[in-house]
């Protein structure tokens, strides 16, 4: 009995590595077929560039849409799909427009630049109070 040879996802597509080369693989494989695979929490964080804690954190603020693959709340196993992440990515970009091109921004000042004091001669004052003194 002559062993069945093995081909593996990964060894389909040798071109690149990891989850995305999988991804790649199975979809050429499946001719047309639209079903991807749901991606683990560490896939996705490597997806998204963010830690496992992060993600957690904005899977049960309900930002990121999951798949529960496990049985009850008590012990979730949440999946991600691509796509998800992809729609989540494109809500939080955000275009920042250079402030040199822009031109100059008008500054406000922090003190204002009239005044509302008058000049006065203290001489003058000095004598006027003298005067008020010396005749009473």
């Amino acid at each position: 009995m002559k062993p069945k040879p093995t081909t593996s996802v990964a060894s389909t597509n040798p071109t690149g590595s990891g989850w995305r080369a999988t991804i790649d693989a199975i979809s050429s494989r499946n001719m047309g077929t639209t079903t991807m695979p749901l991606l683990t929490p560490e896939e996705a964080c490597a997806e998204l560039g963010i830690g496992e804690d992060t993600l957690r954190a904005m899977r049960k603020a309900g930002e990121i849409p999951y798949i529960n693959v496990g049985q009850g709340k008590k012990r979730e196993t949440p999946r991600y799909e691509l796509d998800d992440l992809n729609a989540w990515k494109a809500k939080r970009k955000k275009v920042v427009k250079c402030p040199s091109l822009e031109g100059p921004t008008p500054r406000m000042a922090s003190t204002p630049t009239t005044s509302n004091y008058r000049v006065v001669d203290f001489q003058a004052r000095r004598a006027a109070r003298q005067s008020e003194k010396r005749n009473k």
